[in-house]
């Protein structure tokens, strides 16, 4: 059977049936209900009971004393100050212990004095103030340990001490502001002034862009005159007269021609040097030709050679080259018989006259089985083209050895 519950506040259920059972077992849910409510009211009035007793008697017991003897302390702080203000020292002062806050009349007074109050007041007065005090004589403090960044007082010796470590070893004319600003010139920008002081100087660490003019007084100043230590050398660095050699020499190695170029407007005079010439076959003789107008020529040539030798000759006329060692088949391949010697020529890149060279060799001269000095001067005078190069070669056969050099001067 279904009872009343707190679910549907204690309603009657749809199919309760009233009857006694019913009755009897709804009154005794009631009655169970209520003595449980009653036994747990009467367990709180007795825990409320309990504490407000308790409370009482602490009251009582700690705060009431004490209350007592605050309210008689206060009374004497009162008569205290009633005295101070009536400019009359109480015959008894207040002292604080550990074991209680206020001695005896008796005990304060053998510790103080009207007079020692009096001192104690004069000396509370020269005593400088917590905020922004003034200090008269001579006032000491701890000094900070060296690097101190805090807010600590910086005392002489720490200041003495810093400064100290700023000048370091500095000698005694470099160890004020003053006379490091005397080193420097006085100039604020000293920096920039020895920036620029450094780039006007010749480097030798680095590569570095220079003028004409800025590579001509560099020369002088490091006493070069005019040519300077160069890699390659420049025409218009030369001093006048100077010969240079152009390119490493030609060597002959059974070779048909050497060429020798280029020769142009760099310098003013070209000079040719043969070292041991050696024909690669008997009875020859050593020529040249120039290149002008984009091939060498074989006519229009004009040459003479006086041969210096046991018996003196002059050769013949070519039209075909010009002979440089006197024509009529003199050399021969033998180990003696190589031609060494110059052929020089004039601004060979103008075009107003022919071109004439000279000249002179020595060789062995087989016609007479002997040394040859040969002395020779000829010219193309096909047209006044520029000669830009020249070959030299046998008349007949290959050059077997030696060596070509080709220099070059600024008149």
């Amino acid at each position: 059977m279904s009872l009343p519950t707190p679910d549907n506040d204690y309603a009657a259920p749809a199919n309760m049936t009233l009857n006694k059972a019913s009755w009897d077992a709804a009154m005794t849910s009631i009655g169970e209900r209520l003595r449980a409510r009653e036994a747990l009211e009467a367990s709180f009035q007795n825990l409320i009971n309990l504490g407000v007793g308790q409370a009482i008697a602490a009251v009582q017991n700690e705060i009431a004393p004490t209350a007592a003897q605050a309210q008689a302390h206060a009374q004497q702080i009162e008569a205290f100050l009633d005295a101070l203000l009536a400019t009359s020292i109480p015959a008894t002062l207040i002292s604080v212990t550990p074991s209680m806050r206020f001695t005896s009349d008796a005990e304060v007074a053998s510790k103080a004095s009207a007079s020692a109050l009096a001192d104690l007041v004069a000396a509370v007065a020269l005593l400088a103030p917590r905020a922004s005090p003034n200090f008269t004589g001579s006032p000491t403090a701890p000094t900070p340990a060296g690097g101190d960044n805090s807010a600590k007082l910086a005392t002489t010796a720490f200041v003495k001490t810093a400064i100290a470590a700023l000048v370091a070893s500095a000698p005694g004319v470099l160890d004020t502001l003053d006379e490091l600003a005397a080193a420097l010139g006085d100039d604020a920008n000293f920096a920039s002034t020895v920036t620029s002081a450094l780039a006007a100087r010749l480097r030798f660490d680095a590569a570095q862009a220079l003028s004409a003019g800025e590579k001509t007084q560099a020369r002088t100043n490091l006493g070069l005159g005019s040519l300077a230590m160069q890699s390659a050398v420049n025409p218009a660095d030369l001093p006048a007269g100077a010969w240079v050699l152009i390119d490493a020499p030609l060597v002959a190695s059974n070779s048909a021609a050497l060429e020798v170029a280029p020769l142009d407007n760099t310098y003013d005079e070209y000079e040719i040097v043969f070292e041991n010439i050696r024909p690669a076959t008997d009875a020859v003789d050593f020529r040249a030709q120039i290149f002008s107008g984009g091939a060498y020529k074989t006519t229009d040539y004009s040459n003479i050679s006086l041969v210096a030798n046991s018996v003196g000759s002059a050769t013949p006329h070519v039209t075909t080259a010009i002979d440089l060692s006197g024509s009529s088949g003199r050399m021969d391949n033998a180990a003696e018989s190589g031609l060494s010697g110059f052929l020089r020529i004039a601004n060979p890149s103008q075009t107003a006259n022919f071109k004439r060279v000279f000249g002179q060799n020595s060789f062995y001269d087989s016609s007479v089985s002997g040394s040859a000095l040969l002395f020779f001067s000829g010219a193309w005078h096909g047209g006044p083209g520029a000669i830009t190069k020249m070959q030299f070669y046998m008349s007949s056969g290959n050059i077997s050895s030696g060596k070509i050099y080709l220099f070059g001067r600024k008149k």
